[in-house]
C-alpha cells in the first residue's frame, strides 16, 4: 500500500508467508488498478491509492503531533482541526490542468534521451526490479516442485503430497509478478487540493484556528467533478 510504515510492510510479509492468500488479493486489486494504463501521473497515483484529499469529517479527532509507527507516511506537512480528515481520491479521478502523457512503450523510451518541456506532475514511484526478480525466482522454482511431484508421488499420498503444497505460493508469486509490473508503489502518499480543502481555508478566521491547520506539499488539483466524491478515510 502506498505510504505504509515499515512495521506495516513486516505484517504484510508475514501474513503473506503464513497466509498466501492474502498475498493474491493484493496481487489482484493491483492488476484491476490497471494504473500503468492511465494517461497521466496524478490518474496512476490516483488508480494505486496514492493520492488523498482533505473532507469533512465531525467524527474525526484532530490530528496529533505525533507520528505513530504505524501511521501512513504522508508528502509535506499536514495538521487539520476537529471535525476534518483524509480520505483516498477515488481511483477515476481527473485532474486540473493535467496533461496527458505519452505511455507507449516507444514513448517512453524516447522520453529517456530528451527533455520534457510540458508542464507537467512528476511524482516519485518506482516497480520493484527486486520484488520481480524474486516473483519470477519463486514462480520457477514451485512450477519445478509441482512438476517433480508427479508420479508416484500423487499416487502414494494424493493431494497431500508434498509437491502440491507449493502451488499457493506459486500462484502468490505469478499473480504479485504481474501486479508489480502493472501498479507502481509509492513512498509516500500525496495531497491534491479540492473544494473541501477550500471551505475549510474559509472557516478559518482567527490565529487560534490557523495554529491547528497546515497543510502543504500538494501537487494538484482534483476537477470539480469529483472534488466531492468520497474515498476511504486514512
Amino acid at each position: 500500500m502506498p505510504g505504509q510504515s515499515t512495521f506495516n510492510s513486516i505484517l504484510i510479509i508475514l501474513f503473506s508467508l503464513l497466509f498466501p492468500s492474502s498475498g493474491i488479493l493484493r496481487g489482484i486489486h493491483a492488476i484491476r488498478s490497471r494504473a500503468i494504463f492511465a494517461d497521466t501521473e496524478l490518474q496512476t497515483a490516483a488508480r494505486s491509492g496514492a493520492l488523498c484529499m482533505v473532507i469533512e469529517d465531525q467524527e474525526a479527532p484532530e490530528e496529533p503531533e505525533l507520528v505513530t509507527f504505524m501511521a501512513t507516511k504522508i508528502h509535506g506537512r499536514i495538521k487539520l482541526p476537529r471535525g476534518w480528515g483524509l480520505a483516498t481520491v477515488p481511483s477515476d479521478a481527473t485532474f486540473e490542468n493535467d496533461e496527458p502523457t505519452n505511455n507507449t512503450l516507444w514513448g517512453t523510451f524516447m522520453q529517456l534521451f530528451k527533455r520534457d518541456a510540458r508542464r507537467i506532475t512528476k511524482l516519485s514511484s518506482n516497480y520493484s526490479l527486486v520484488k520481480a526478480v524474486v516473483a519470477i525466482g519463486q514462480t520457477i522454482f514451485a512450477s519445478i516442485t509441482i512438476y517433480r511431484s508427479r508420479g508416484d508421488q500423487i499416487n502414494r499420498f494424493g493431494y497431500a503430497a508434498f509437491g502440491l503444497t507449493v502451488a499457493p505460493y506459486a500462484l502468490m508469486s505469478l499473480v504479485n509478478l504481474i501486479g508489480n509490473l502493472i501498479c507502481p508503489e509509492y513512498s509516500t502518499m500525496y495531497i491534491v487540493e479540492n473544494r473541501a480543502l477550500d471551505n475549510l481555508l474559509e472557516t478559518i478566521t482567527s490565529p487560534e484556528m490557523m495554529a491547528s491547520f497546515v497543510v502543504e506539499g500538494t501537487v494538484g488539483r482534483l476537477s470539480e467533478s469529483k472534488a466531492t466524491s468520497s474515498g476511504e478515510p486514512i
